[in-house]
């Protein structure tokens, strides 16, 4: 229940958030938050971790009201949030949030979803913790019949800090799709093997 996930322990918006709020003409009586609001205030005023961490609870509170056509971009514009403070605990909420949500035009925002979140493994640390968000949702791709795009697979391959679980996950959907690896995805596949001590 996404209402029940975050809503109830929601920090109180800052005052920032709430003068901008109570000078908005057009908002509306049901208490809501239009998604506009949301992310113009998000985009403005988020500087430090606990701005991102009570702009998360906003965000994940008036999700619901959204439509539902809009859901995958503002948690897409979430993982950017998130991870460019470093919150990777939240962006395991938000994976399981978008595997679980109906969405429109599902396999192109998972294919995205794993180019943001793959975007930010830039230590052997976040390598490991994002690498296996990243293969959770090759497993609901794989399960759901849906195509990894070429693009996506050249990302995930090009990053070097992805870990060997997921490596061997690419190069076994590659097999089973019946995909032939072109020269950069090779000399990709070639890199992460050596750096694992598999090509001397």
């Amino acid at each position: 229940n996404l209402k029940a996930s975050s809503a109830s322990n929601s920090p109180t918006l800052n005052e920032d958030y709430t003068d901008a709020i109570a000078r908005t003409e057009d908002f509306p009586s049901s208490g809501t938050i239009p998604t506009w609001i949301i992310l113009r205030l998000v985009y403005r005023k988020v500087r430090t971790n606990a701005d991102a961490t009570r702009a998360w609870a906003l965000i994940l509170q008036n999700l619901p009201c959204a439509l539902p056509s809009r859901r995958a971009p503002i948690l897409l514009f979430s993982a950017h949030l998130l991870l460019s403070h470093n919150l990777l605990n939240y962006i395991n909420e938000l994976v399981a949030i978008f595997l679980g949500l109906p969405i429109y035009q599902e396999s192109f925002y998972i294919n995205l979803l794993l180019q943001v979140i793959s975007s930010y493994a830039t230590t052997p640390e976040t390598g490991r913790h994002l690498g296996r968000l990243c293969f959770r949702m090759l497993e609901t791709l794989e399960s759901r019949d849906m195509s990894l795009s070429h693009q996506t697979y050249r990302i995930l391959l090009e990053n070097r800090y992805i870990t060997m679980l997921l490596t061997n996950a690419l190069q076994a959907r590659m097999l089973r799709e019946g995909k032939v690896p072109d020269a950069k995805q090779l000399e990709a596949y070639a890199r992460i093997y050596a750096r694992q001590g598999k090509i001397h």
